[in-house]
């Protein structure tokens, strides 16, 4: 089974539940840098063969001020017509997760299903802000455009940031997500101080900006808080 249906669509993967959101930018105006070495077009590659998925690319460009343009082109999009959304982002991310949590996460989830469809992909559009906070770069992405041509679903939909924390080593660029499963896991604890709202597995995070920098800053260290979850090698 290729990268392209373990990840069911990358621009899905970046906002369903699973992948925490949040309804704030996790960046103020002062923490935002800009590094011109993440500009140019990524390829993804499946982090355990290291083959690349030519279907799939990810192209940064300069934005508005310290901002970037991040445009997510598949080739193919699959779509299931039944989505679990607590298990749509597939082997890879599942794989991150059991490597961390020692539980075999969502390798139950059956991609073959007589429901899943497959159509022509088209581009979407995100805007990307690297952040750095005490050295740590974070990259901030949220909804550009909907990518659907209809007022009254758009009128249904709430635009959301995700954060991954970084690092960019010449052509390489590796973002890692915030572990679903240990923030699930802090949550049942109380140990998280700072405002949610849950319901089953999905948690989306209301805290304001701040917050969520002292949540960041405090946790960063810890191995198991972040897992890594996409590799980019640049086009050449």
């Amino acid at each position: 089974m290729n990268i392209l249906k373990k990840m069911i669509g990358v621009g899905m993967a970046l906002f369903v539940a699973g992948c925490i959101t949040s309804i704030h930018p996790f960046y103020i105006e002062k923490d935002l840098t800009f590094d011109s070495s993440l500009i140019g077009i990524w390829i993804m590659v499946d982090p355990e063969t290291g083959k690349k998925e030519e279907d799939i690319s990810w192209t940064f460009k300069k934005g508005e001020g310290n901002s970037y343009e991040l445009t997510v082109e598949e080739k193919n999009y699959v779509f299931r017509e039944i989505c679990n959304l607590g298990s749509i982002i597939g082997d890879i991310i599942s794989k991150s997760i059991s490597k961390v949590t020692g539980k075999q996460g969502q390798d139950d989830l059956k991609l073959e299903s007589k429901d899943e469809k497959s159509e022509p992909g088209e581009p979407a559009t995100f805007e990307a802000h690297l952040v750095n906070l005490k050295g740590s770069l974070f990259l901030d992405i949220s909804t550009k455009d909907w990518g659907v041509k209809n007022t009254f679903y758009v009128m249904h939909m709430m635009p959301v940031h995700t954060f991954w924390r970084i690092s960019i080593k010449k052509d390489e660029l590796r973002m890692e997500m915030l572990n679903p499963e240990w923030l699930k896991k802090m949550v049942d604890q109380k140990k998280i101080n700072m405002g949610y709202v849950q319901k089953d597995d999905t948690i989306i995070l209301t805290a304001p900006t701040e917050e969520l920098q002292k949540f960041l800053l405090k946790y960063d260290k810890e191995a198991e808080v972040f897992i890594p979850s996409i590799v980019l090698h640049r086009k050449k």
